[in-house]
């Protein structure tokens, strides 16, 4: 449980830091920032792993790496589209957009890749996170 709370607090501050450089920071400077911010991710990671004496594997490394490197281009894609005139003053729409077709989309892979059963409580996230992404689109 205490994991599931530090990452959720995680994610928040990662999208907290990422809209605050947006706002603040020189363009110039995206990538210089989000390097930094996924190697004190790293960092923390690590620290986590070894205060808990949790042993990886390299081919454990090499997932992380893997799923990392798509994640860091997908929030340099982000930073990069809020800085168009179509999205630009539009973070809280682009974010919530981004992590309701997030939700969408794992669950879906769940779905199609490893024959993960719908529940209902899945089917309503799903419903809601749909609802979200057509009333945003709307303007509402």
């Amino acid at each position: 449980m205490l994991a599931f709370l530090l990452m959720i607090i995680g994610i928040g501050l990662t999208q907290l830091w990422a809209n605050l450089f947006n706002h603040f920071a020189p363009a110039e400077e995206q990538f210089a920032f989000l390097a930094i911010l996924y190697t004190a991710a790293s960092l923390l990671s690590w620290l986590f792993l070894r205060v808990r004496s949790i042993k990886i594997e390299l081919r454990e490394v090499r997932w992380g790496l893997v799923l990392g490197l798509p994640n860091f281009m997908g929030l340099y894609f982000l930073q990069e589209s809020l800085l168009t005139p179509l999205f630009a003053g539009q973070s809280a729409v682009v974010y919530t957009l981004i992590s309701g077709l997030g939700v969408v989309v794992a669950v879906l892979a769940g779905t199609l890749f490893w024959h993960e059963r719908m529940t209902r409580t899945n089917l309503a996230g799903v419903a809601v996170a749909i609802c979200v992404i057509v009333l945003l689109n709307m303007g509402y």
